[in-house]
């Protein structure tokens, strides 16, 4: 089929020579060891970070634009030593949610990545809970709270976010 497609990843320490290839079914996007260094540094930065609050804008035309089971993302970010947090957030709820006017709410790390995560919208905080990310599943839930509740509708805004504590593996172990 003329729509199935493949993504292949590659991260491209040195080139030492180049050539020019021409192909319209082929993207190939790169990162520079430049951006590699600074998601490190970024990490780094933010290891004392343990709340994220994602502010989002003109919720009353995002609740009507987006159907129920269509999610908005947040920036992929790091907190707590943790790198590669991503917020999906469900404003009419997600496919499993069964009660009307809640939204869902989950987190997604990478795989191996263990916390401590109090998940909240607006006021409402659920957590704290401790996890492990096992798959690339989020972790959250569909009947998060009532929306309607939650926003600031004299900004039109609604806050969304995390308080999280890193639990990291306690041993390091090496063999030789």
């Amino acid at each position: 089929k003329e729509t199935d497609s493949i993504r292949i990843g590659v991260d491209l320490l040195e080139v030492r020579s180049t050539e020019e290839r021409s192909s319209s079914n082929v993207q190939l996007v790169t990162r520079s060891l430049e951006s590699m260094i600074d998601r490190e540094v970024e990490v780094v930065r933010n290891a004392q970070v343990t709340r994220v609050v994602w502010e989002i804008t003109k919720v009353s035309e995002r609740l009507a634009q987006l159907p129920r089971g269509a999610s908005m993302w947040s920036p992929l970010f790091s907190a707590a030593g943790i790198r590669e947090i991503l917020l999906e957030f469900y404003p009419n709820g997600s496919t499993n949610t069964t009660k009307d006017g809640n939204c869902a709410f989950y987190i997604r790390c990478p795989e191996g990545v263990t916390m401590v995560v109090t998940l909240f919208v607006g006021k409402v905080k659920k957590g704290p809970i401790k996890t492990t990310f096992d798959s690339l599943t989020g972790k959250g839930l569909p009947d998060y709270c009532r929306i309607q509740d939650e926003i600031d509708t004299e900004k039109d805004t609604l806050e969304v976010g995390i308080e999280l504590k890193n639990q990291p593996n306690q041993t390091l172990t090496f063999s030789s």
